[in-house]
């Protein structure tokens, strides 16, 4: 994943900025930069390997299918019910209804 080779990655900045600090030939501060970006890649890590789980829910995924469809299905009736400010022509607009109609069945 290459969220944990950020973390491996920044775990190794974090131990050279320390050695560059103690020997003088760096700031704390950019010492401090390299906690900083680590603690955040590391929290990024957590979050990820929470959502995993939720995200390979079968439930959530037929939730995001049916949004999409919804969300669709109510884009496409307020073009054809000619509130939207792009029009569409005839043509286009019978073939999205003949669409609905099969999908709504």
């Amino acid at each position: 994943m290459q969220q944990e080779a950020l973390v491996v990655a920044l775990e190794d900045r974090k131990q050279l900025a320390y050695t560059r600090y103690a020997g003088g030939v760096d700031t704390q501060l950019n010492a401090l930069d390299a906690d900083r970006d680590l603690l955040r890649a590391e929290l990024d890590l957590r979050q990820i390997k929470l959502n995993e789980p939720v995200e390979r829910s079968p439930v959530i995924q037929s939730s995001r299918r049916w949004l999409a469809v919804t969300s669709m299905r109510s884009a496409l009736d307020i073009m054809l019910s000619g509130q939207s400010e792009v029009g569409c022509s005839a043509g286009f607009s019978t073939s999205l209804r003949a669409i609905l109609r099969e999908h709504r069945g």
